[in-house]
């Protein structure tokens, strides 16, 4: 086995008991980078003699180290089989990892640089004052800054104009400076207390409230708002915390809604939504007067959830089957009274066309028959007694048929032609 001093390496020594009671308060007071870049430090100096191995560094001398100076400092024992020893191999010993390197001698050829730990304690003191010095905000951040335990500054977002208006309302506040900016801002450590808070849209949710509408219908209503935190100082002296705020918008938001939803019909409540939304509108700025006084803003107002009562269910949806029946009846009698009226216009549009063509018709039969006088005219006129000879068979053709026996005397006129043997 290499022959060495053996390490007895304790944790309980390398870290002081008061470390961790340390690093408690310094969260406290300063923040958990803060506390831990202060435990680091206070580590260091506490172990400060191990801390000097890792900052040691080889002389001149050392880099020409021979072969036989180092084979000095790994010294094997060699032991006799008679005496019950057993002669160790290297190659074995460093397998089993009972190998021992005595540091005695190498230290010799190291030394301590303390330009370096210097400059290792300047960085980390640099560090710390930087943070003790300093504070960001950003941009879903907002902050009150006191100054031995008076509030003189807030730092809110560029466009936050509401913090001017609501920065009125408070006399105490009129010497208050308000930042309307982001980033790195400077604070002199243990005289000013720096309070952050966030200047994001915060939801408020409401549990189911029963309310009556205008035509007394009653629905169980849920809704929910979303605010944000305008003025800090505000909100600190008035509010200080998120779970208070909300349980103020819980008694303020309930009666300005209320008092809307009382003043519609509950078709326009469950139909009309843009007549829902004005009212919303209006509740919110009335809202948005009250809690100026607490640094707030709503943004939003919503009904999130609208169920009937048990109790009125069933009545509620009868009503309604009646109401659509109305609705289905009112339907089809203007569909009847919109039939009615296109039949009555079609059968009257068809009696015009008929009689236009009976007209039209009359007309040239009347035509007709007035040139088929005039032919008939001009034809006789030529032939008198021929047209008297077709006169005369016309009328036997129109008066004797197959069935009918005439008696006439043979003077008759009808007999005459016959008579007279033409």
């Amino acid at each position: 086995m290499l022959n060495g001093k053996e390490s007895n390496f304790k944790l309980s020594k390398f870290i002081p008991k008061y470390l961790l009671p340390l690093f408690i308060l310094g969260i406290i007071f300063f923040g958990f980078s803060q506390s831990l870049i202060i435990s680091i430090l206070v580590l260091l100096i506490h172990n400060k003699k191990e801390v000097k191995k890792v900052f040691f560094k080889t002389a001149n001398s050392s880099t020409h180290q021979s072969d036989e100076q180092l084979a000095s400092t790994l010294n094997y024992q060699d032991q006799q089989e008679g005496e019950g020893n057993i002669v160790v191999d290297h190659k074995e010993e460093t397998k089993s990892g009972h190998i021992n390197i005595d540091l005695s001698q190498m230290s010799k050829n190291f030394h301590f640089s303390k330009k370096a730990f210097t400059i290792v304690l300047l960085i980390f003191g640099f560090i710390i004052l930087f943070n003790l010095c300093t504070f960001t905000v950003d941009e879903s951040t907002t902050v009150v800054v006191k100054t031995l335990g008076n509030m003189n500054k807030v730092i809110v977002s560029k466009d936050n104009t509401a913090v001017d208006i609501q920065n009125t309302l408070k006399p105490d506040f009129k010497n208050l400076e308000i930042i309307k900016d982001k980033g790195l801002f400077f604070k002199i450590p243990f005289f000013q207390e720096i309070n952050a808070y966030t200047s994001k849209l915060i939801t408020y949710e409401s549990t189911e409230e029963l309310v009556t509408t205008g035509d007394k219908r009653q629905y169980m209503v849920k809704f929910f708002a979303q605010y944000k935190v305008t003025h800090p100082g505000l909100f600190e002296i008035s509010m200080g915390s998120f779970s208070k705020a909300n349980s103020t918008l819980d008694n303020l938001i309930y009666p300005v809604i209320i008092t809307k939803i009382n003043k519609l019909q509950s078709e326009d409540f469950l139909t009309n939504k843009e007549r829902l939304y004005k009212e919303l509108e209006e509740s919110k700025k009335e809202l948005n007067e009250k809690i100026a006084q607490y640094g707030m803003e709503v943004d939003d107002i919503e009904i999130h959830r609208t169920l009937l009562p048990p109790a009125n269910v069933a009545s509620t949806y009868d009503k309604m089957i009646k109401e659509r029946q109305a609705i289905a009846q009112q339907i089809r009698s203007e569909g009847d009274e919109e039939y009615d009226k296109v039949v009555a216009g079609t059968d009257r549009e068809k009696k015009e066309i008929i009689g236009a063509a009976i007209e039209e018709s009359e007309g040239i039969r009347g035509e007709a028959d007035a040139e088929a006088l005039k032919i008939y005219a001009e034809a006789f006129s030529k032939d008198p007694e021929f047209y008297e000879f077709l006169r005369t068979l016309k009328t036997y053709e129109n008066s004797i048929d197959s069935d009918t026996t005439i008696y006439l005397d043979k003077n008759n006129e009808i007999l005459r032609i016959f008579s007279n043997g033409r």
